[in-house]
């Protein structure tokens, strides 16, 4: 029986980004493709239970979630970035989908909910920030 793992990990050029592996031996995996990331490494990422939707995420200055239909593995194409207002000084991380919901963790943003029924146009849903800051 053969299964289809995404996970991230480098992939055989080196790069950090989520990569597309299957094997009928989980003990020897074939690379079946990878992302490009634009924004340098990525930090975190998520597949989503069909495993045709990856949300990719960058914790860079400004980095944006970049949304990459996954449905032909060795090929994956991107659909949208998302943004929120004031993004070009903050850093996020930690995607979530949950239904038609992808959930994100913005350091000073706090936690944003994108409405992604639509994957292609994803548009802000709810966005929560703490009065403070614990950490700081």
């Amino acid at each position: 029986m053969s299964t289809t793992t995404r996970v991230e990990r480098p992939s055989p050029t080196g790069t950090w980004a989520p990569c597309c592996w299957t094997s009928p031996t989980p003990s020897r995996p074939r690379f079946l493709g990878k992302t490009t990331a634009t924004q340098g490494a990525t930090h975190s990422s998520f597949v989503t239970r069909g495993g045709t939707l990856l949300v990719e995420t960058h914790e860079t200055e400004a980095g944006l979630p970049v949304y990459y239909d996954i449905s032909r593995p060795s090929q994956p194409r991107q659909l949208a970035t998302f943004s929120v207002e004031g993004f070009e000084n903050d850093t996020m991380h930690d995607p979530k989908v949950r239904d038609n919901t992808t959930f994100f963790s913005w350091y000073s943003l706090g936690v944003v909910a994108a409405h992604s029924a639509n994957p292609s146009h994803p548009r802000l849903r709810a966005q929560f920030v703490p009065d403070t800051d614990l950490l700081r």
